[in-house]
């Protein structure tokens, strides 16, 4: 398992660490066509593109380094012993990656905007082992973090979002789905020779 998710964990890390940069490379480009002219040159009026915005990811109203808290009052309130540890975070440019592992083969990967420190995207990671089979407390787990990002939601609701995703038991999990819930995206699945994932992200309207 460790050797799984430290992979995936160094690579969704190394890909938190790149930021857009395609906005910013045609503004300076714009900006030493209009500065810098030769001799000759017809000169066309570029219009200027305003900086990119800070912290634009779409987030919910939950800072990164509260998620833990956030996830086990949920996890108390559903009577699911359930205790998450603060997250490792690791900081980059655009992103903050939290992780931490909540079982031996439990581990949640939590991704945050930078300057708001608001999470973006959670998302749980299963070692099923070689007998493909998740442990019992994997649909308690997404049950809780249904209820952290959507606390309003019932019992049925919860229950909804694992349905429409073919999720009717930890073991019986599709390769790839996704559901949408307003500005929220739930996804799970369980990739032949992967682990299981489920998660949730906020996607713009």
């Amino acid at each position: 398992m460790r050797t799984i998710l430290g992979l995936y964990f160094a690579t969704l890390l190394a890909c938190a660490a790149v930021a857009p940069v395609t906005p910013l490379t045609q503004a300076c480009f714009a900006e030493q066509l209009t500065a810098q002219p030769r001799p000759g040159d017809i000169l066309l009026a570029v219009p200027e593109e305003p900086a990119p915005a800070q912290g634009s990811l779409p987030v919910l109203d939950m800072k990164i380094g509260s998620f833990h808290k956030m996830f086990n009052q949920a996890a108390k309130k559903l009577k699911f012993g359930l205790a998450l540890p603060a997250l490792d975070i690791e900081e980059g440019e655009e992103t903050v990656v939290g992780s931490a592992s909540l079982t031996e083969t439990i581990a949640f990967v939590v991704t945050a905007d930078s300057r708001s420190r608001r999470v973006h995207e959670i998302m749980m990671v299963v070692d099923t082992g070689e007998s493909g089979i998740a442990a019992p407390n994997v649909t308690s787990c997404m049950f809780t973090v249904i209820a952290t990002v959507n606390p309003e939601y019932e019992a049925s609701q919860r229950n909804q979002v694992l349905r429409d995703l073919g999720i009717t038991d930890a073991n019986v999990v599709p390769e790839a789905a996704e559901t949408r819930r307003g500005k929220v995206a739930y996804w799970g699945g369980l990739p032949r020779g992967l682990p299981l994932f489920f998660g949730a992200e906020v996607v713009e309207n």
